[in-house]
C-alpha cells in the first residue's frame, strides 16, 4: 500500500517554503535599511570615481586615499582617522577600525574630535586589486557610521555593505566583490625515490607554475545587492 503523502516531496515542499520565507524576510530587511539610510542622510550618493580614487593613491599615498573615502562618509564633519598597517597579529581580518573612547553622535561636535584607527594588513594591500582595497576602506568607514548613530547592533555587516552602497560605492563594491590572489610558492622539496633528471625537471616546473586563490569579499549576496541597487535608483527617481 502506497503512503497518502511521499515523505520526500513533502519535506522538499518544507524546505523551498522555509526559503521563501527567508527570502521574503531578507528583502524586508534591506528595504527597512535603505529606507532608513535616505531618511537619515538624504537620497544615495552619486557613486565614486574609482579612477579618481587611483590617482590620489598613485600622487598621496595610503594615507591620502583614505581621507579621500573618508570624506564622502563624513560631509558634515570628519572626525580623526589614523591609518596603521599590520604585518602581523590584530584580529583575524584584513583590515578593522577601533575608536578612542566612546563614540558620539554622528555629524556632532564630539564627534569630529573622536578618533578612529583603520587598521589594514600590509600583505593585503600588496596582493588584492585596488578595487577590492577601496571596497574594504569604505566598508570600514561604512562600520564608523553604524557605530555613530547609535544601532543596536553595530556589527550588522549586511547593513555595514548597505552603508558604503548609500554613500557611493555601489559599483566599487560590485568590483571589488571577487577577486584573485597568486598563492605563494612552497620551497621545492627534493624527492628521494625519484632520479636526478627527474627532480631539475620537477624543480623547473614547479618554478614556473604560477597558481591562484579566488576569493569572494562582502557580506551581500549578488541578489541582494542588485535588488538594494534597484530601491536605491527608484528612490533616485521619486
Amino acid at each position: 500500500m502506497r503512503p497518502i503523502v511521499d515523505l520526500t516531496s513533502f519535506y522538499s515542499i518544507v524546505v523551498f517554503l522555509l526559503n521563501c520565507s527567508l527570502q521574503e524576510e531578507k528583502v524586508r530587511h534591506i528595504k527597512k535599511t535603505v529606507t532608513s539610510l535616505i531618511e537619515r542622510f538624504g537620497p544615495p550618493r552619486r557613486e565614486v570615481s574609482l579612477d579618481h580614487a587611483l590617482g590620489v593613491y598613485n600622487t598621496e599615498g595610503r594615507a591620502a586615499l583614505v581621507r579621500h573615502i573618508a570624506q564622502k562618509f563624513f560631509t558634515h564633519g570628519m572626525p580623526v582617522i589614523r591609518v596603521d598597517l599590520v604585518r602581523k597579529g590584530g584580529f583575524d581580518a584584513p583590515a578593522w577600525v577601533e575608536s578612542s573612547g566612546i563614540v558620539a553622535m554622528y555629524g556632532t561636535e564630539a564627534f569630529r574630535r573622536t578618533t578612529f584607527t583603520l587598521y589594514i594588513r600590509q600583505e593585503y594591500i600588496e596582493e588584492v586589486p585596488f578595487s577590492t582595497l577601496v571596497s574594504t576602506i569604505s566598508h570600514e568607514m561604512a562600520h564608523i557610521v553604524l557605530f555613530s548613530v547609535g544601532k543596536k547592533n553595530p556589527h550588522d555587516e549586511k547593513e555595514v555593505d548597505l552603508i558604503a552602497m548609500h554613500f557611493g560605492f555601489f559599483e566599487i563594491h560590485k568590483k571589488g566583490k571577487r577577486y584573485q590572489v597568486r598563492r605563494k610558492k612552497l620551497p621545492f622539496a627534493w624527492d628521494g625515490t625519484t632520479s636526478l633528471i627527474q627532480n631539475i625537471f620537477r624543480a623547473i616546473l614547479s618554478f614556473r607554475e604560477v597558481h591562484y586563490d579566488s576569493y569572494t569579499r562582502g557580506y551581500l549576496t549578488s541578489d541582494e545587492v542588485s535588488y538594494a541597487r534597484n530601491v536605491m535608483v527608484q528612490s533616485r527617481a521619486q
